[in-house]
């Protein structure tokens, strides 16, 4: 498995959003930044994004899993953020 989900959140999803607004997404997997980012999966998915439109900026965050995010929603902001206004927007199947 490489990728588990995919969450949009920040401005992408209000209407403060504008046309320099970045695009923000955690991508959610259990291999780290590292080993995901060495996959043919991964990187198939990244240029598939800037395909849409090479200049668009997108910050993105990395977690292991959504668990990891609600149990820091507490100490940090954007995983309290992710977990009360972010919008997944892919999940992979579990079978």
């Amino acid at each position: 498995r490489q990728i588990s989900e995919i969450i949009l959140f920040g401005s992408s999803l209000e209407e403060k959003c504008s046309a320099r607004s970045d695009i923000d997404i955690v991508i959610v997997s259990p291999k780290g930044l590292h080993d995901l980012s060495s996959t043919k999966g991964f990187n198939n998915f990244m240029d598939k994004l800037y395909e849409f439109d090479m200049t668009q900026e997108y910050d993105r965050l990395y977690f292991r899993s959504i668990e990891e995010i609600e149990a820091k929603q507490d100490k940090v902001p954007i995983c309290k953020e992710l977990t009360r206004k972010g919008k997944i927007i892919y999940r992979r199947d579990s079978y």
